[in-house]
């Protein structure tokens, strides 16, 4: 039977991993740059900066045509949204892609807002608290309901 020591998870090739995100090896003023997430976006590996390329070269079209790039286009949009499905445990027509997390939180306040009667509530957190505030903002002037913030414990929920 094997031990604890045994069933311990490999250590990670941190220099391997740092070595598939080109960004990771600028330097500025003659030092390591240090990049951190952020609302702008983050840093990629190699394999997605060259999987967009080719997207890009071969297959950049507008969804839903008839013409050879749209239906390809439109095949990878499907494999992807399966691929993501299968990993939230969820099923395709669940997953939505879009430019970013703002513009998508914005979308979705926006059409829970055409819903929204006077007199309704939503309830929000504080994390990306002027995010949420301004979606808010929006949906209250259209709709008038009330949106108190919600305090959030100390673990940011």
């Amino acid at each position: 039977m094997p031990t604890s020591d045994q069933l311990a998870a490999p250590a990670l090739d941190l220099t391997h991993i740092r070595s598939q995100f080109p960004s990771l090896s600028q330097k500025i003023n003659g030092r390591p740059a240090v990049f951190l997430d952020g609302p702008g976006g983050t840093q990629v590996p190699q394999r997605v900066i060259d999987a967009i390329s080719k997207y890009l070269r071969h297959d950049n079209a507008n969804t839903g045509g008839a013409y050879a790039t749209s239906r390809h286009t439109d095949a990878m949009i499907a494999e992807a949204r399966a691929a993501m499905a299968d990993f939230l445990h969820c099923t395709a027509d669940e997953v939505v892609f879009g430019p970013n997390m703002t513009t998508l939180t914005f979308a979705m306040s926006r059409a829970i807002g055409r819903e929204l009667k006077p007199g309704d509530e939503i309830v929000t957190g504080t994390f990306h608290v002027l995010r949420d505030l301004k979606d808010n903002a929006l949906v209250k002037r259209d709709t008038s309901p009330i949106v108190p913030p919600k305090e959030s414990d100390s673990s940011g929920s």
